[in-house]
């Protein structure tokens, strides 16, 4: 049985709503257990300065009771918050207080306040000091009186604001959730029907998204590229399918008809050889279109990574173009090689060699019987070049950049034989793309032909 999951609008909603009553839990905590501690150390360190001040300025300069007032009218003003009072007492005399005694609380005979609730603060300190300039040193104790009432209440307003407005904000976002959680519901469902869909109407999912936010709006779009992606994956492979059907029947036919012809009645031995060639000429083909097959689909899969590698690419030449070789004089065609430079190279060699290889090739399809097929191999600092000229027809200008698809082949027209399958272009043209090279396709001046040339810069 299937588990019933819950939706994403769903989640998005509690995970919200839970982070909004977190929210909630947090500032409660906070105002009655971490708020109060705070304010209560603010008083005692007010308290502190306060005393600390007075005392200070007590101890420099003698003060009679007019100028000690005046003194503490000053300090009260700097601290509107709070009620402040400051007291004196001269030896064992009552105490004096300034601007005057703090008001709602018990005073002992000596004028000194008892029972002081949280939010009040009482400090005193003895110190030695004149009250007048004729008077001895004597024995002088200091007081600060501070009554933090009105900011108890002031943060206890604060705090039971703030939790009001904190609970309206919740509920507000609460609505804002439910209807976004409606909304993008709604867009959701259209977005998933709409991708049922995408087969036939590609962009149904585009027209579904419309008014989208920003975030589901890229999800859709890389939605609808993907199934764009598949979809020309899904045309490249039923492509591929087909071209490698047509390729390999039409040598498999020629084998099989060359073989049933040989094998009808006994023959000389030079019939059987021609028969041979002829066989031998077919199977190069096949393995010519297995060989860029697999490199092709290797390559655009990943199955065959490129491994870059140092290598001499004219020595590389003389050695995999034998085939080639035979082929050209078996046809009788002059395939020579020129090499000028540096020609060491760094870079994936099995490429790079299979580009020249399917370069020569498709110079010797067109190559006329008793022409020229021209490789020069050039190197300096900053690239090597490969360049193949023939003496056939050319390649019209108008098609030089479609042949650089795979399975397409141009005019046969002047063609001397069937090779490749329009893969060869296609490999040289990924090779250049691999090694950041640039592939040029023009006529040639010399041999009136066809003039391929690819140039790999050096890494």
């Amino acid at each position: 049985m299937k588990q019933q999951s819950w939706s994403l609008t769903s989640r998005v909603t509690w995970v919200v709503a839970g982070t909004l009553a977190l929210m909630l839990g947090s500032a409660f905590v906070m105002s009655f257990f971490f708020a109060q501690p705070l304010l209560e150390g603010r008083l005692d360190s007010l308290a502190r300065e306060e005393l600390d001040e007075v005392s200070t300025r007590f101890s420099v300069q003698p003060m009679n009771h007019d100028e000690f007032n005046e003194l503490a009218l000053i300090m009260i003003s700097h601290h509107p918050e709070a009620t402040l009072r400051f007291g004196y007492r001269v030896g064992s005399q009552t105490w004096t207080w300034c601007p005057e005694p703090p008001t709602g609380l018990e005073l002992d005979p000596n004028g000194y306040p008892l029972g002081l609730s949280n939010s009040q603060r009482l400090l005193k300190l003895a110190i030695k000091g004149p009250t007048t300039e004729q008077e001895a040193a004597q024995d002088i104790d200091l007081a600060v009186f501070l009554d933090g009432s009105a900011m108890m209440s002031s943060a206890a307003n604060l705090g039971t604001s703030m939790l009001l407005a904190l609970g309206l904000a919740a509920i507000a976002g609460l609505a804002a959730i439910m209807l976004m959680h409606r909304q993008v519901g709604r867009l959701l469902a259209g977005v998933a029907e709409a991708t049922r869909l995408a087969a036939d109407n590609p962009e149904a999912m585009r027209d579904a998204a419309s008014g989208a936010p920003r975030e589901v709006s890229a999800i859709i779009d890389a939605l609808h590229d993907l199934l764009e992606q598949l979809r020309l994956e899904n045309e490249h492979s039923h492509l591929l399918i087909a071209g490698l059907a047509h390729d390999l029947r039409s040598p498999v036919q020629v084998l099989l008809g060359e073989t049933d012809v040989t094998l009808m009645r006994s023959r000389s031995a030079e019939e059987y050889r021609s028969s041979m060639e002829s066989i031998s000429e077919e199977l190069r083909d096949l393995s010519g279109v297995l060989e860029n097959l697999l490199m092709l689909v290797g390559r655009q899969r990943g199955m065959a990574p490129r491994a870059t590698e140092k290598f001499n690419l004219k020595r590389e030449a003389d050695m995999r173009l034998s085939r080639e070789q035979t082929w050209a004089q078996r046809m009788q065609v002059e395939l020579t090689i020129d090499s000028e430079g540096n020609l060491d190279y760094n870079g994936d060699r099995e490429a790079v060699l299979l580009a020249l290889r399917n370069l020569v090739r498709n110079a010797l399809d067109h190559a006329p019987k008793g022409s020229r097929v021209q490789i020069a191999l050039k190197g300096n600092h900053k690239q090597v070049m490969i360049c193949v000229e023939d003496e056939g027809p050319g390649i019209a200008a108008d098609q030089r950049e479609r042949l650089l698809a795979p399975f397409t082949t141009g005019d046969t027209t002047g063609r001397t034989r069937r090779t490749g399958g329009g893969l060869g272009l296609a490999l040289v043209k990924q090779a250049a793309d691999e090694h950041g090279g640039k592939l040029t396709i023009d006529d040639s001046p010399q041999l009136g032909g066809a003039r391929i040339r690819l140039d790999l810069p050096r890494p």
